[in-house]
């Protein structure tokens, strides 16, 4: 361990301007640096005793282990040339003497130790005199290696996780692309015009889902998407299929909220049914109409619309006893997403999901 010795020569006025320039502190009682010095070597942690102008006064044995140094030949030194080495020009940016000067008590930051490859936790705790001037300061140090081990051996099963995550996506997609092409050609095969129907309807439920997942392998979370980048996308796709595009305008009013993948499953089968609704039979017998879809989030809740200005719903028609298979179906899914849907029925039609 290293011993007390005076400063070098010419460095009492350094010393006297940096301790002029910190925080006063009140009154301390003696601090007794002899018993200290006696105590660290026993110590598990590692330490470094700096005075005031941030010279080694003191190191402990488990301070040389820490940096594989022998202290010997800094005593005096800058503490910065016995912790990053002798080029180090004048204090690290990260080292926790800084801000300890400007706040006047203990600081810590992590910071790596260059000699020995390993990690460190460093605190810096000022230590005042009698007049509230700094004395000395307890530079501590402990070994935080393993911990960054395991940080950065779970920081790559995390990347690997999502690396496989998005391999599934991938896969998914194109499973359900060969479904949706298999659908296809038996809607353009079949001479039964019902059985076509039905057969158009699943591949255009199907094709919703199929841009879910292409967006998702595009995603950088692979389990999350924000609903706008779904939807909007969806909204244009349901709607191009259908001829009274033409003279249909379509508004969109979207949230930027996140969502889960299995909440996003349910929620663009739902806008699919309804839009598709919306188009099939608000409009009939007319030659223009609009169409908004809105998507919002208040508080805890999330808030689906789609309203039109068309010819109106009927009052007898409710989608939970609804005999046609869309509407039965968006009953369904509300109650899997714990969620209600309500119908307005003033200057148009407004189906309103809350869930």
């Amino acid at each position: 361990m290293m011993v007390p010795k005076g400063t070098a020569d010419g460095s009492g006025l350094l010393e006297e301007r940096t301790r002029s320039a910190l925080p006063r502190r009140p009154p301390a009682s003696k601090f007794d640096l002899k018993s200290f010095l006696a105590s660290m070597d026993f110590l598990p942690q590692a330490i470094l005793v700096l005075d005031a102008g941030n010279n080694i006064v003191a190191a402990n044995p488990a301070m040389e282990a820490l940096l594989g140094k022998d202290s010997a030949g800094f005593r005096n030194k800058k503490c910065w040339e016995f912790v990053h080495g002798s080029d180090a020009a004048g204090r690290p940016a990260e080292c926790p003497c800084s801000p300890m000067r400007c706040t006047g008590k203990n600081e810590t930051v992590e910071l790596p130790i260059e000699s020995t490859g390993s990690w460190a936790v460093a605190g810096c705790t000022p230590i005042y005199d009698r007049q509230g001037e700094l004395e000395y300061i307890i530079h501590a140090f402990t070994d935080i290696s393993e911990r960054r081990r395991v940080e950065t051996e779970l920081a790559g099963c995390l990347a690997e996780k999502d690396l496989l995550l998005k391999e599934v996506h991938h896969r998914t997609k194109n499973n359900m692309i060969t479904v949706l092409s298999l659908i296809s050609l038996q809607a353009h095969s079949t001479c039964n015009g019902e059985a076509a129907a039905v057969l158009k309807a699943a591949e255009d439920r199907m094709k919703g889902l199929v841009l879910l997942y292409e967006r998702l392998s595009k995603s950088e979370t692979y389990h999350e998407l924000p609903v706008a980048e779904y939807l909007s996308p969806l909204i244009d796709q349901i709607a191009a299929a259908f001829p009274e595009s033409a003279f249909v305008r379509v508004e969109k009013s979207l949230g930027d909220f996140v969502l889960d993948v299995k909440t996003l499953q349910l929620l663009g089968i739902i806008v699919n049914e309804l839009l598709t609704n919306t188009m099939k039979h608000a409009f009939l017998g007319r030659d223009r109409g609009t169409i908004s879809v809105s998507a919002t989030r208040i508080g805890s809740r999330n808030r689906i619309t789609v309203r039109d200005d068309g010819n109106g719903l009927p009052e007898t028609e409710d989608p939970s006893y609804s005999e046609g298979f869309g509407l039965f179906l968006v009953s369904g899914l509300v109650d899997q997403l714990k969620g209600s849907l309500r119908i307005e029925r003033e200057n148009g039609t407004a189906f309103i999901l809350e869930f």
